[in-house]
């Protein structure tokens, strides 16, 4: 029969732990009163004792992890149980392991890290979650010299699943004190691309990698070293599976895929994607940016620049590839037309990328040379553009068909509106977009009113490609340094609203003419603000000369006298005016009855941007009379 009187159990605990001082008290009076628990105890002390004579070696890693990390499971309300067995078995280990030759004479692992003993210092600080099931082959047992219980060494330009939680990205293969140890841990799920290795160290085998979590895009991780599994072969990285398009390579697929997914699929082989040209032309150094970590050719560094995406709705979690135009190709004498979707033909991997490298001193997260490289090779190196110069745009269109169909919607089962008229001019809001096959347009169609507001819908650019029914348009423009009032008064007849900013977009325009200070509605009643620049602005300018006359907002710092109405005089006026105003960012208003929200905003920011405002003029006119 066992005796388990806690004073026996408090004594024996107390060889290898510090008791508190009331625990202290139980035992002592427990083993004054219990003379078998004091024998019991006596005999432990001298095991005790026995065990210290012999030689102090290190346990196997291996060895050490499983006994600390089973002392850890069970609840505490068995602690000293479980901490007497965890404490027994440690014995009888370090015995047999003395007796079969199981020691080494080397520097205990658990000294070379501050990462508690209890959790294995590859992963992370904490005890790690169970890993998720490998479809690995058992692994096999490491060869005489040592090395890895894995099969096969992960490939470089692999990519692999992380398969147990917290695991810990490092600066340096091994576990030591210069092995900076990385935030944030990475958990299941989260995926790698293998750089290099493996390396075996501290043995682990090490891979260095590039990592994201497809389930936290937003997630930043420094690049660096992280090893594949326990010494037991219990894996804490595995290959992944294959996700790489088998068939016809879409601008979807690519998408679909990260960035350096990219490069594992498709390599340098030349593709080409049928793609919407996202985001500005605008492009700066990487080197001039705080947080650039890249220094490397300038093309395949720059930040900014212009992006490969499925249509205009894509979303900055799921980019496509940015874009490079690759130096002396035809693409580079082409250009990349933003705004509108062409064939672009070109490849990942550029033989460029190699010059790349990390940027000394950069203060975002730590990368390596490896990962600058890597960054450049996801780029897309564009060598040829095959573009429509037809395909419509944001902007001026015209219909090329009689059968061409409003719709409330992108997409087939959208509420139909009317039929367009071959001929009809639109202005181009948004898009397109893809659905139902088709690229989508939201168009403002101002020569068709209902109840006296525009029609907004969408319109299906072609017949999947073939036949077109929506074409960019071009408007005879006169030249923005010899403007007159008679010459925009024209335009604005012969292209409608948007002929201006069509012709102009936000240039400053200069020409002379009669100004008088109206009172009322410019356009339709509705209330949008910024009022002063809405359609509905209280005072507005009409500016005139002979029997052209065009209405005009003006800023509420124009300093115009206050007042309306009356005659204009003879005296000609130096106006300065634009379309495109940058405020026009800001209108907002009620959709009208029968519109949709998004509808209204698209038309009241085509209300704004449309009305030409004043800047300046001289002389200012005089205070209106009564």
């Amino acid at each position: 029969m066992t005796h388990d009187h806690e004073a026996l159990q408090l004594a024996i605990a107390s060889l290898d732990f510090e008791l508190t001082p009331a625990e202290r008290t139980r035992m002592e009076a427990g083993l004054a009163a219990c003379p078998e628990c004091a024998a019991l105890a006596a005999g432990h002390v001298q095991v005790q004792g026995l065990l210290q004579q012999l030689p102090v070696h290190d346990a196997s890693p291996h060895v050490r992890q499983r006994v600390m990390r089973a002392s850890l499971v069970p609840p505490r309300t068995h602690q000293w149980q479980v901490l007497l067995v965890a404490a027994a078995l440690f014995g009888l280990l370090l015995v047999g392991a003395v007796m079969a030759g199981a020691f080494n004479d080397r520097t205990p692992l658990d000294l070379l890290t501050d990462v508690p003993p209890t959790t294995p210092p590859a992963l992370g600080d904490v005890v790690s979650p169970e890993p998720s099931q490998s479809d690995d082959p058992v692994p096999s047992p490491p060869g005489p010299g040592g090395g890895s219980v894995f099969g096969a060494p992960l490939p470089r330009d692999s990519v692999a699943d992380v398969v147990s939680g917290r695991l810990r990205i490092r600066s340096e293969p091994r576990v030591a004190d210069d092995s900076i140890k990385y935030e944030p841990l990475l958990g299941v799920g989260a995926r790698l691309m293998v750089l290099d290795g493996p390396v075996f160290a501290s043995d682990y085998d090490w891979y260095q990698v590039a990592a994201w979590d497809p389930a936290h895009p937003d997630t930043v991780f420094p690049s660096g070293w992280v090893s594949r599994g326990d010494h037991d072969g219990t894996p804490w990285i595995n290959a992944a599976p294959n996700v790489c398009p088998t068939d016809t390579i879409t601008i979807s697929d690519v998408v679909a895929l990260a960035p350096a997914e990219r490069v594992a699929c498709f390599g340098d082989r030349e593709i080409r994607l049928h793609a919407y040209i996202g985001g500005t032309d605008e492009t700066y150094e990487c080197t001039a940016d705080p947080g650039c970590t890249v220094d490397g050719p300038g093309w395949l560094t720059e930040l900014g620049g212009l992006s490969s995406e499925v249509d205009a709705r894509s979303k900055d979690a799921r980019r496509g590839p940015l874009l490079a135009i690759e130096p002396g190709s035809e693409a580079s004498k082409q250009g990349l037309p933003a705004g509108s979707v062409v064939d672009l033909i070109g490849s990942f991997d550029d033989p460029a990328a190699e010059q790349c490298h990390a940027l000394a001193g950069a203060p975002s997260a730590p990368t390596t040379d490896a990962a600058a490289r890597l960054a450049c090779r996801s780029r897309f190196a564009v060598t040829q553009v095959i573009a429509d110069k037809a395909y419509p745009r944001l902007g001026a269109a015209i219909t090329a068909s009689d059968r061409l169909r409003v719709r409330s919607a992108p997409g087939i089962q959208s509420d139909p509106y009317e039929l367009l008229p071959k001929g009809t001019e639109v202005w181009v809001v948004d898009g397109p977009i893809i659905a139902d096959g088709y690229e989508w347009l939201r168009v403002v169609v101002p020569g068709l009113e209902i109840d006296g507001v525009p029609r907004v819908g969408w319109v299906a650019e072609s017949d999947h490609g073939g036949e077109r029914w929506l074409s960019r348009r071009t408007p005879k423009c006169p030249h923005p340094d010899a403007v007159s009032l008679q010459a925009l008064a024209r335009l604005l007849r012969a292209e409608g609203p948007h002929g201006g900013l069509a012709c102009f977009g936000g240039d400053t325009l200069t020409f002379d003419a009669q100004v008088e200070i109206s009172c009322g509605e410019a356009r339709p009643t509705w209330q949008v603000q910024p009022e002063w620049l809405g359609p509905n602005a209280s005072r507005t300018l009409a500016i005139m000369q002979g029997t052209d006359v065009i209405n005009a907002h003006m800023r509420p710092d124009l300093g115009v006298p206050e007042g309306c109405g009356g005659a204009a005089d003879d005296v000609m006026r130096t106006i300065q005016g634009h379309f495109d105003d940058g405020d026009a960012e800001t209108c907002a208003g009620p959709a009208p009855s029968g519109t949709t929200a998004a509808d209204a905003a698209a038309l009241i920011s085509y209300w704004c941007r449309t009305a030409f405002v004043v800047d300046d003029i001289e002389p200012m006119p005089p205070l209106a009379g009564p």
